[in-house]
């Protein structure tokens, strides 16, 4: 007497990769997370100044921008903010100072993926100037 005792694996198989190519094929696709669809949006950084330690310290030491989308602001209560890049900058033109707030641009295109070293200054208001090294990330 013959079984069709192969066929139930088989039948199984054949449904679990059913399913997976339903499941995969509902998989969002790169660079639709909500997330990165949300309206651009400024992302803040507050230097405060420490006069016993003499530091200057970032709330956001690196901070992460989506390309064409969101723009960084530096401000403190203590001074200005100035920042220089040592090599390349994500954004097309320097940031410029809005009422003591440093504003940026988007990053611009051809950024994402990659990440800006830049030095900070604090300048406060005798004329004396502290550094922080913060850093920028690009996503798509």
């Amino acid at each position: 007497m013959r079984t069709n005792a192969r066929s139930l694996p088989s039948l199984t198989v054949a449904l679990l990769l059913a399913a997976s190519t339903v499941a995969v094929s509902g998989c969002p696709k790169p660079g639709s997370h909500p997330f990165l669809q949300r309206p651009g949006e400024a992302i803040n950084v507050i230097v405060t100044y420490d006069p016993t330690t003499k530091a200057a310290v970032m709330s956001n030491k690196a901070i992460t921008l989506r390309e064409g989308k969101d723009w960084a602001q530096w401000a403190s209560p203590d001074g200005l903010v100035r920042i220089s890049f040592a090599k390349e900058s994500p954004f097309d033109g320097a940031p410029a100072h809005e009422n003591k707030v440093l504003k940026s641009r988007a990053p611009k295109k051809g950024t994402a993926g990659r990440g800006f070293d830049y030095t900070a200054e604090l300048e406060l208001s005798d004329g004396s100037k502290v550094k922080i090294d913060p850093r920028i990330e690009v996503m798509e």
